[in-house]
């Protein structure tokens, strides 16, 4: 499946690749197949070069779990 190969390779822009992810969600969605939004936040996040790592670890010892939406504008 396409959506488990994404990974972001080029500078295009963080907000452009988790807009991608999300489009593929709404395909998966479409032929029925649901994830919950914290784990598309989370592999959105796995998604990501190593140039995000102090992000990652941001996200991972934040208490509350992010939305997409949340995502795209704290990666503004």
């Amino acid at each position: 499946m396409k959506f488990t190969l994404v990974k972001l390779t080029t500078m295009k822009g963080v907000r452009d690749h988790i807009n991608k992810m999300r489009d593929l969600k709404t395909r998966l969605r479409a032929i029925e197949v649901e994830k919950p939004e914290s784990f598309l936040v989370h592999f959105i996040l796995n998604t990501l070069t190593p140039l995000y790592g102090s992000f990652k670890i941001f996200y991972n010892t934040h208490k509350d779990k992010w939305t997409i939406d949340e995502l795209l504008t704290i990666c503004d």
